[in-house]
């Protein structure tokens, strides 16, 4: 018999199977003949330590001497009233009411049942009351909040009162967890600041921690202990520069080293379909992966460089070394023709309109034009939306 005040162990037996884990779980079960009873939370006075019962609260301790002599008076009174003899051989066939008969023992409610005895009744009250007992209001912790560390998987375990809140597990954290970590955090070298917090706080440099010395500590256990410590997080700063110096060397096989000086021609690498300032093609798709040639302009940091660009260039000017490449001979005649971008404010105006067609945009049939520009020659014709068009160049009539 397995008595429990969680309900839905209940059904535990009569529930439908959806998962391979109830199969190998109810599978297991089965080996064994048992039932489950359920009892409500207050007719359950006995709960377990794993209740989460609210008001199961009070805990009281009793230290009594246990007395043979008192509780073999107590069987006396049973055999001499014969009304509890005929109860006790009815309760040996079935219960009746609050009663029970368990282990030679008569109780009501669980509790031992004493005859009329007027004399034994009372010692049992002096007993009580004349005995020095402990009364403790205890309220169980019945949650457990883990804390694991990424790094490490070094778990912090802390007990919790159930109900909790989210502060009160913010409070929990800070005081188990986040104060082992804090004076890390306090003493590392910020490059905002240029210095450390605990600089800030205090206007001085953190004490200086040095490693442990064998032989230090008095206690041998102590030393042996400490010593072992030491020797796993050299091990472990030894894995992780193992680790950070294997991925720097896969990623530098498809790099090169590239310095430039100012004064250098290099060609520009840039997305073809997010910019549309530099210059512009009718098929990003077929687009060239570095544009025309450009000129250094000066030297930003160990990785960057500023480039001579256009006027009419929408861009930021200062580039990854990645995205150069340099030019090993220039050519006599460097031309950057015009971009042809409606949302460049150096766009050149519309010559003439040579051709229209509906196209859909969205859910929608809009029109587009087919534009030649003014100064350009007539390959660099393209396609463009009247509406654009229109609110770009107002004046313009076609």
């Amino acid at each position: 018999m397995v008595r429990t005040d969680q309900k839905a162990l209940k059904h535990l037996l009569n529930q439908h199977i959806h998962t391979y884990f109830q199969v190998a779980a109810i599978s297991k079960l089965m080996a064994f003949d048992f039932s489950i009873e359920y009892k409500k939370g207050s007719e359950n006075k006995v709960v377990d330590a794993l209740s989460r019962k609210p008001d199961a609260e009070l805990l009281a301790i009793s230290l009594l001497t246990l007395n043979d002599m008192l509780y073999q008076q107590i069987k006396d009174t049973w055999i001499q009233n014969a009304t509890l003899q005929e109860l006790i051989v009815k309760l040996q066939v079935q219960p009746f009411k609050y009663f029970t008969w368990c282990n030679d023992q008569l109780r009501w409610k669980g509790r031992l049942v004493v005859g009329h005895d007027t004399q034994l009744r009372n010692t049992i009250i002096t007993l009580w009351h004349s005995t020095p007992q402990v009364s403790l209001k205890l309220r169980a912790n019945d949650v457990i909040l883990v804390a694991v560390d990424r790094l490490s998987k070094c778990g912090h375990f802390m007990s919790l009162q159930h109900p909790y809140t989210t502060q009160d597990v913010a409070y929990y954290y800070l005081d188990h967890v986040f104060k082992l970590h804090e004076w890390w955090y306090n003493i590392t070298y910020h490059t905002a600041i240029r210095c450390t917090p605990f600089k800030v706080l205090y206007g001085k440099k953190p004490s200086i921690h040095l490693s442990y010395l064998v032989g230090e500590a008095a206690n041998e256990m102590v030393d042996r202990s400490l010593e072992a410590r030491k020797a796993i997080i050299e091990l472990l700063k030894l894995h992780i520069n193992r680790v950070q110096q294997r991925m720097k060397d896969l990623a530098n096989k498809h790099r090169s080293d590239r310095v430039f000086a100012v004064g250098d021609w290099v060609y520009l690498k840039l997305q073809p379909y997010r910019q549309v300032s530099v210059a512009a093609q009718p098929f990003n798709k077929l687009a060239a992966k570095y544009y025309i040639l450009y000129i250094i302009d000066a030297y930003v940091g160990a990785v960057a460089y500023k480039l001579l660009l256009h006027v009419d260039v929408l861009i930021h000017l200062i580039f990854h070394v990645s995205q150069l490449k340099r030019c090993h001979e220039v050519p006599r005649d460097i031309s950057h023709p015009p971009v042809l971008q409606l949302s460049n404010p150096y766009c050149p105006m519309p010559k003439v309109i040579l051709e229209r067609r509906l196209v859909k945009k969205g859910n929608k049939v809009v029109c587009q034009v087919f534009v030649q520009w003014l100064g350009l020659e007539a390959d660099q014709i393209t396609w463009e939306y009247l509406s654009e068009l229109q609110h770009k160049f107002p004046s313009f009539q076609p």
